[in-house]
């Protein structure tokens, strides 16, 4: 069995499920390759290593000592010196000076082989130990400059079970302190579990503050997650004045999922007051997060009132998705009303997208009498999509009212 993908998998474990690590598995057996197994140095650390694999602890723990001693430049040096770690752990008699000597091994060698293992294993007793915090957090700034993202995920997910003032404060003191965009998304996932105001204001800080675009996405969501009207405040602080379009568009989204009616006025003032265009859109499609006549009316009031087409065709494309079932009762008036032919075509084309017979007479109209040809045209092509047989008798009848006719309407 491979132990870094062994630990790994129980740190993907812990991320998902937050509970604590368990202790580290036996290592797999790895054999010194070839002509180099003859070497004094290599013979001594097999013989060692092998008392390491039998869980020999108190005999293995001495014969590494005595080869650490004979040969600390040999190629095997750094082995020796993580399982000299990993005997300290297993013998059980002194958590805390493992839990140091992983540490003091992670500082000599943080690109190693075996360094992610040995983080793995300080996050496991540091969450035990007598330190409790503080010992998570040196473990946590161990990780810091580790590649294993999951190593980071248990690490701070056991700091945040450690529960209290304390564990918030040192998580917030990580985050000051890390220069790794990646380590700090992290906790700002994780502050959005706390329901501490300290916490909240900590992650409405990092929403606006951030260097990084990503992890001010992130304390977005757990902001998102709140749904109180703290919260919805600190969103519309991000509309109107985020540090960037992905972050003012994403805030939109949240205010959108929180389904609350009272982010309605906001929302449809944003879609028609917003003077960029991206922002306008997303307010828009945040309308369609909730449910109820409200909602709905507020597409209806946007569709009307924008001054850009572009606005108005999404806001009438988010209205039809939303009302899909009667979406040909929806667009009947406003096609009626409508004065503009680009919009006129715009509906007419939905229309043939609802595939529904009840669809037919509506657009046999337009076809027949609308003042625009090209909306007119349109109106034939919508009739040709919707395929069925009454469409095709309204297409035949279009037809023999042209011959008779002997003109080009």
């Amino acid at each position: 069995m491979n132990i870094r993908a062994l630990i790994v998998g129980l740190a993907v474990l812990l991320a998902a499920t937050a509970v604590a690590l368990p202790s580290v598995s036996v290592p797999a057996f790895r054999q010194v390759p070839g002509p180099e197994a003859q070497a004094p140095d290599a013979r001594q650390y097999q013989a060692a290593y092998l008392l390491v694999l039998d869980e020999k602890w108190e005999q293995a723990d001495k014969a590494l000592d005595a080869f650490i001693l004979a040969y600390p430049k040999s190629p095997w040096i750094v082995d020796a010196r993580y399982w000299k770690c990993y005997v300290l752990d297993q013998n059980g008699d002194n958590p805390e000076k493992a839990f140091r000597a992983y540490e003091e091994f992670v500082k000599l060698y943080p690109t190693s082989d075996w360094a992610d293992e040995a983080r793995t294993n300080m996050v496991r007793l540091g969450r035990h130990g007598r330190h409790g915090l503080q010992d998570l957090a040196a473990a946590l700034k161990s990780l810091d400059k580790s590649s294993e993202d999951e190593v980071t995920v248990a690490a701070l997910y056991a700091l945040r079970e450690s529960g209290g003032e304390g564990s918030l404060q040192t998580m917030i003191e990580l985050y000051d302190q890390s220069k790794i965009s990646r380590l700090r998304g992290r906790i700002a996932e994780i502050l959005g579990d706390f329901t501490s105001p300290r916490a909240f204001q900590k992650l409405a800080e990092i929403a606006t503050k951030d260097p990084s675009p990503e992890v001010r996405r992130q304390a977005i969501d757990g902001i998102a997650e709140k749904k109180t009207a703290e919260a919805i405040q600190v969103l519309k602080d991000i509309v109107a004045k985020g540090p960037s379009l992905e972050n003012r568009r994403r805030a939109l989204e949240a205010l959108g999922e929180t389904e609350d009616a009272a982010v309605i006025p906001f929302l449809k003032q944003t879609a028609l007051e917003a003077p960029n265009e991206d922002v306008a859109r997303a307010a828009v499609e945040a309308l369609s997060g909730g449910d109820g006549a409200a909602w709905t009316d507020a597409l209806l009031q946007v569709f009307k009132g924008a001054k850009r087409p572009e606005i108005r065709q999404a806001a009438l494309e988010t209205l039809i998705e939303k009302k899909e079932k009667d979406a040909v009762k929806t667009l009947a008036p406003l096609l009626k009303d409508e004065k503009d032919a680009e919009m006129r075509k715009q509906i007419v084309e939905l229309l043939g997208g609802t595939k529904s017979d009840e669809a037919v007479p509506l657009l046999l109209e337009t076809a027949r009498k609308d003042s625009d040809l090209e909306v007119r045209t349109v109106a034939v092509s919508a009739l040709g999509d919707i395929g069925t047989p009454k469409a095709r008798e309204a297409l035949v009848e279009i037809l023999k009212a042209k011959i008779k006719d002997g003109v080009d309407r």
